[in-house]
């Protein structure tokens, strides 16, 4: 078995991809995928710019509220989303749990911010879409 057959084939979304009417690589997304459900990772969610980031968090009390999606093919969306989320200067990808609106914990990728957050506001509620700030 090679390692790529132990990988997820989840994608943890929380920000500008959540909505396919959002922008033209959400829609592309969504049509390489379909949605398993509501899920939160643990971790805290700053504002970037018009974008969140999410980093890890060791305080279980810390959430990112998203959506968990199954992808069709995990190789062909990872070449493509990389370079929208401009892997590895702003964001990282990686294999984290995430538990979804049914109590299950699944493995999943996640685009991690991958810079500094001490400037950076932080969205209390873990909830880009419902974050006063961006509406």
């Amino acid at each position: 078995m090679s390692p790529e057959d132990t990988m997820p084939d989840h994608l943890f979304v929380y920000g500008t991809l959540l909505d396919p009417r959002a922008n033209p690589m959400a829609a592309w997304l969504w049509q390489r995928g379909r949605r398993v459900g509501d899920a939160v990772f643990q971790g805290r969610l700053y504002r970037v710019a018009d974008y969140p980031g999410a980093v890890a968090s060791d305080d279980p009390a810390d959430c990112v509220k998203g959506l968990l999606l199954a992808l069709d093919n995990p190789a062909q969306v990872f070449s493509e989303l990389d370079l929208y989320e401009g892997v590895p200067d702003l964001f990282r990808r990686q294999p984290v749990m995430v538990k979804t609106g049914k109590g299950e914990t699944l493995s999943a990728w996640i685009y991690l911010y991958n810079r500094p957050v001490r400037r950076l506001a932080r969205i209390r509620s873990g909830d880009f879409l419902n974050d006063r700030g961006f509406r």
